[in-house]
């Protein structure tokens, strides 16, 4: 009789207080990385504002088009932003005196962008999975 351990995992995110070295990873940048993993992309319909998620082998897998919802709003900014060009306005604040401060947006690192679709010559508009 096969005995059913739980796995050793720690779910207390103040468990990271401890450590200082250790630094709580993004759910959204682990959802790209994941996306990466599987040979996925996903895309932005401006028009509808609809958020589309495919690969080009395969089907997609589940998790994809269900961890969309709870980061949508920040998806539509990065992919806006990747696929469009279309940058969020600089964030500005008024300082003593009179001065205003414009906060610019600094490099980002690549791997922290959604994987957007391949574009090729003859890509269609249709597009296979919506989110």
């Amino acid at each position: 009789m096969k005995s059913r351990r739980r796995t050793h995992k720690i779910d207390d995110p103040r468990q990271l207080l401890l450590f200082d070295d250790l630094q709580h990873t993004d759910g959204l940048h682990a959802f790209y990385r994941r996306l990466r993993r599987a040979g996925a992309w996903l895309t932005l319909d401006r028009s509808t504002g609809q958020i589309f998620a495919g690969r080009l082998n395969g089907g997609l897998p589940d998790w994809a088009v269900k961890t969309i919802a709870p980061f949508r709003d920040r998806i539509v900014r990065d992919l806006l932003r990747a696929e469009h060009g279309i940058a969020p306005p600089a964030e500005h604040q008024t300082l003593g005196g009179g001065a205003t401060l414009h906060r610019l947006p600094g490099p980002r690192a690549l791997e922290l962008d959604p994987p957007v679709r391949p574009r090729s010559a003859t890509t269609t508009r249709r597009d296979p999975g919506a989110a």
